[in-house]
């Protein structure tokens, strides 16, 4: 009987796949699809905000100590402006890459490069980040969403928040490199110094 029910559902199988092998249409195997649904997604958000080559829209948001930054001044000090979205202060590999970009902040220092963090998040919980982090660079509360809105990384996932992203702004405003990563991926301190012009 056990030999019986696998014949036919081997039967089943093979007929399936002629049929659709003469319809044309050749399946591809789900292993062979590089694609996850969350690259999916990322793909998606890359045609509706500003990306490489755009003008990277100006904003004027509190830090953690209640100080306003705002990106038009930050260009003009700077050389560069490394805009870095993050989840929330609760996110480990979040606070990692923060982490790490504060360990190397005297490298982006060297380059001319200034680094601004931010996430949908109120000031206590920029203040937080910037404790657990130890970031010397700002730590920005978009508690409102509006920041995370016009550069397109908000609820990319569905959760509220922005999505783990770079924007690396040149001094003329120009957005020269950007990254929306997946939502199990950071951008590392070092993929973001190969890209400083």
């Amino acid at each position: 009987m056990k030999k019986a029910i696998a014949y036919l559902i081997g039967l089943v199988f093979v007929l399936s796949l002629l049929m659709v092998a003469c319809s044309g249409n050749t399946p591809s195997p789900q292993t062979e699809d590089p694609k996850s649904a969350e690259s999916v997604v990322t793909e998606e958000s890359k045609t509706t905000g500003p990306h490489t080559g755009d003008i990277a829209p100006d904003f004027t948001l509190p830090d953690s100590n209640g100080n306003m930054v705002h990106l038009a001044d930050e260009l003009n000090d700077y050389r560069t402006v490394i805009l870095v979205f993050y989840s929330e202060y609760g996110c480990f590999l979040c606070m990692n890459q923060l982490g790490g970009l504060a360990e190397d902040y005297t490298k982006f220092e060297e380059k001319g490069a200034q680094i601004i963090a931010l996430a949908v998040q109120p000031q206590d919980e920029a203040a937080l980040s910037v404790e657990k982090s130890k970031a010397q660079f700002p730590i920005l509360a978009d508690s409102e969403h509006a920041v995370a809105d016009i550069y397109s990384v908000y609820n990319l996932f569905e959760d509220s928040e922005a999505a783990a992203s770079v924007f690396i702004i040149s001094q003329d405003g120009r957005i020269i490199w950007d990254q929306i990563a997946t939502k199990a991926a950071r951008v590392s301190s070092q993929t973001i110094l190969e890209n400083l012009q």
